[in-house]
C-alpha cells in the first residue's frame, strides 16, 4: 500500500511538470529489467529507490522509457546510504557506502540517460512552484550531463530565490566548463550565502580562464574562512600568474583551514620563494598546517629548508608532522640531515621510523648502512621491510649479511623485501640464501626469490630455478622461466 502511495505521489509530480519520454514516436521496448527498476522506484524503501536510480543508469540511452519516473523522483531528498554507481569495492565483505538521497541518484541516473532526459530536466530547473530540492537535483543533473544547451538556464538559475538551487547551478557550470559563464559566475561571489560564493569560486577554478583570476582573488579577504580557503585551493589548481604574492599573505591568515590552504596552493604552483615564511610554519600551533608546511618545504625549500625540516623530526609532538618531515629530507637529500633521520630510527611511533628508513635509501649514502642494519631487528615489520628496502637502494655490498639474515624474517613482507633487494645488489654470494627461499611458505617471497636469482645472472642457479618450475602457484613458475631465460642469454 504504502508502495502505491509513493508511486502515485511520483507520478502526480510528473504530470504537474508535464512530462514526456518523447516526441510520441513508436519507441523500441525497453528490457525488461528496466520496466522492473522503474517499478522499483515506487518502493518505500528510500534505499532501494536510489538503487533502482543506480541500476537505471547503466542502461544509459536504453532507460529512455524510465525518465518520467526519474524526474518524478528529483524532489525525493531523503538520506540514504549508497555504494557509488560507478565502483563497487568489498572491502571484508563489505563496499565502501556514500552519503545521498533517491533525488540525487535520480539525477545522475537521467544524466547518463543523456539526450532524452535534457528537456526534461531543463523543464524541472524552471519549475519554480515546485520544491527547492527539485530544481537543485534538476541542475546537478544538467551538470552531469556536460551538455551545452542548458548553459542559459543554468545561468538563470543563479538567481533563484533558494540557496540550494543558486549552489548546484554554480557547480554545474563549473561541470560544463563554459567560458561565457564567467561573468555570471563572478557575480555570484557576492552572494549572501557562503555555501554559494565557495561554489561559484569552485565552478570559476573549472573554467580555466585566467581572466577569473582577478575575481578569485578579490574573495581572498571575503570574511568567511571557508570562502577564503576554497579561493586559495583553487588558485593553487589553476596555473595562472601573479597570484602567489596573494597567497603568500594567507599564510598568516588567523583561520587553520585558510592556511592550509594557502601553504598547499603554493606548494602545488612550485612558488619557491615562498619556502622561508612556510619553514615559519613548522612552529604553526596547528599541527595539519605544521605537516602541510614541512611536506611544502620538501617539495620547494631544497637546502635552504633543511634546518626547519631537522627541527620539526626531532621535536614535533605529532607523529604525522615527524613523519612528514622525515620524507621531506629524504626528498631533498641534503646530508645535514642524515644524523637527524637516524636519531628517527628509535623514534617511539613506527610510522616515523618507516619514514626515517625509507628516507636514508633515498640518501644513497654508505654511513646509513649501520643504522639501517640494526634497524633490521625492530619491533614492527613495515619498519624492518623500509629498512630492507632502503639498504637495497643504497646498494652497498656491505648489507650483503643484514639483507641475508632478513631472508629469514617471521614476516613474508620483510623477506620478498629482502629477496628484491638482493637482486638489485647483484652479488652472486646471496645465491644459496635465494635459492632456498624458492621453498618459502609464501608465493611472493618464491616468486621475488627466483627473480632475483635471474637477475644475479650465477648459472649454478640453474636447477634450483628448474625445480620452480614445477612449483604449485603460476607466478612463482613464471618467474622461474623468465629467470631461466636470462641466465641462458
Amino acid at each position: 500500500m504504502r508502495r502505491a502511495a509513493a508511486w502515485l505521489a511520483l507520478s502526480a509530480t510528473v504530470a504537474a511538470l508535464g512530462i514526456t519520454t518523447g516526441t510520441g514516436a513508436r519507441e523500441a521496448a525497453p528490457p525488461a529489467e528496466v520496466a522492473e527498476l522503474v517499478a522499483e522506484l515506487g518502493s518505500s524503501d528510500a534505499g532501494a529507490r536510489g538503487a533502482a536510480c543506480c541500476a537505471l543508469a547503466r542502461y544509459g540511452h536504453e532507460a529512455r522509457s524510465a525518465v518520467p519516473a526519474l524526474v518524478g523522483l528529483l524532489a525525493d531528498d531523503t538520506e540514504i546510504f549508497i555504494a557509488p554507481c560507478d565502483m563497487h569495492i568489498g572491502v571484508s565483505g563489505r563496499e565502501w557506502l556514500a552519503r545521498s538521497t533517491p533525488g540525487l541518484e535520480a539525477a545522475s541516473a537521467l544524466a547518463a540517460i543523456g539526450e532524452p532526459a535534457l528537456e526534461p530536466l531543463l523543464q524541472a530547473l524552471r519549475e519554480k512552484s515546485g520544491p527547492p530540492v527539485l530544481r537543485a537535483h534538476a541542475a546537478s543533473g544538467l551538470g552531469e550531463m556536460e551538455d551545452v544547451r542548458a548553459l542559459d538556464a543554468l545561468a538563470a538559475a543563479l538567481s533563484d530565490p533558494a540557496r540550494e538551487v543558486r549552489k548546484a547551478a554554480a557547480t554545474a557550470l563549473g561541470d560544463l566548463g563554459q567560458p561565457q559563464s564567467r561573468q555570471a559566475l563572478t557575480a555570484r561571489l557576492g552572494d549572501t550565502d557562503a555555501g554559494v560564493r565557495v561554489a561559484a569560486i569552485e565552478a570559476l577554478g573549472g573554467l580555466e580562464d585566467p581572466a577569473a583570476a582577478s575575481a578569485i582573488v578579490s574573495v581572498l579577504e571575503d570574511a568567511d574562512a571557508e570562502v577564503r580557503a576554497a579561493a586559495a585551493a583553487t588558485l593553487g589548481c589553476c596555473e595562472w600568474s601573479d597570484v602567489a604574492p596573494s597567497l603568500v599573505a594567507l599564510l598568516d591568515d588567523e583561520a587553520q583551514i585558510v592556511r592550509l590552504a594557502a601553504v598547499e596552493a603554493l606548494s602545488e604552483l612550485g612558488h619557491s620563494s615562498a619556502a622561508t615564511k612556510i619553514a615559519a610554519l613548522v612552529r604553526d600551533p596547528s599541527w595539519p598546517v605544521r605537516e602541510a608546511a614541512v611536506e611544502a618545504l620538501g617539495e620547494l625549500g631544497r637546502g635552504r629548508a633543511v634546518p626547519a625540516l631537522v627541527s620539526a623530526l626531532r621535536d614535533d609532538a605529532h607523529a604525522e608532522v615527524r613523519s612528514a618531515a622525515a620524507e621531506a629530507l629524504g626528498e631533498i637529500q641534503d646530508a645535514r640531515g642524515l644524523s637527524a633521520l637516524v636519531a628517527a630510527l628509535a623514534d617511539g611511533h613506527s610510522g616515523v621510523r618507516e619514514s626515517a628508513a625509507e628516507a636514508l635509501g633515498q640518501m644513497q649514502n654508505s654511513r646509513v648502512v649501520e643504522p639501517l642494519q640494526a634497524t633490521l631487528g625492530d619491533p614492527a615489520w613495515s619498519v624492518r621491510a623500509a629498512a630492507v628496502e632502503a639498504l637495497g637502494e643504497v646498494g652497498d655490498p656491505v648489507a650483503l649479511d643484514g639483507l641475508v639474515r632478513a631472508l629469514g624474517d617471521a614476516h613474508w613482507r620483510v623477506r620478498e623485501c629482502a629477496a628484491e633487494a638482493l637482486g638489485e645488489l647483484g652479488d652472486a654470494r646471496a645465491r644459496s640464501a635465494l635459492s632456498a627461499r624458492l621453498d618459502d611458505p609464501h608465493w611472493r617471497v618464491r616468486a621475488t626469490a627466483a627473480e632475483a636469482l635471474g637477475e644475479l645472472g650465477d648459472p649454478a642457479a640453474r636447477e634450483a630455478l628448474s625445480r620452480a618450475l614445477h612449483d604449485g602457484s603460476a607466478e612463482v613458475r613464471d618467474s622461474a622461466a623468465e629467470a631461466l631465460e636470462e641466465l641462458n642469454d
